[in-house]
């Protein structure tokens, strides 16, 4: 009989066929840096809003699905468990942050363009002003 944590017992226990990915090597120094440039802060000037929302959308999409690779072959048999018990609340809350995120786009987007209105309509009205006061002969 296999031991209880060789990948056909499991494999079985899951009631499908699994891969398992087993890393032999170590991480490579590009993938760290690459993985530490996506948590660095975003530098965004202010008032930039889309700007802002070009760094949600980046983002905006979860992925349930945490990685099984592992240097050791117990540890990826052991994520793999862990996925399948942990999948449907992972999933939904994925799903849920991704539409919030999603919404919160639209919703980012309908400010920005009103506010970019906004702002045209002031300096419209600004210039406006200026020219009566021009005309009146006062100075602001």
């Amino acid at each position: 009989m296999p031991a209880p944590t060789s990948a056909p017992v499991i494999a079985r226990a899951l009631g499908e066929n699994v891969v398992l990915e087993v890393s032999t090597s170590a991480p490579d120094l590009a993938d760290v840096r690459d993985a530490l440039e996506r948590l660095a802060p975003v530098e965004l000037a202010p008032g930039d809003v889309r700007a802002a929302l070009a760094v949600v959308a980046e983002h905006a999409t979860l992925n349930p699905y945490a990685a099984l690779t592992s240097r050791h072959p117990a540890i990826a048999r052991l994520k793999l468990v862990t996925r399948k018990l942990t999948f449907f609340v992972a999933h939904s809350l994925a799903v849920q942050v991704t539409d919030l995120a999603h919404a919160l786009l639209v919703a980012g987007a309908a400010t920005a363009d009103r506010l970019e209105l906004l702002e045209e309509e002031n300096a419209r009205l600004r210039h406006d002003l200026d020219e009566l006061r021009s005309r009146q002969g006062t100075a602001p």
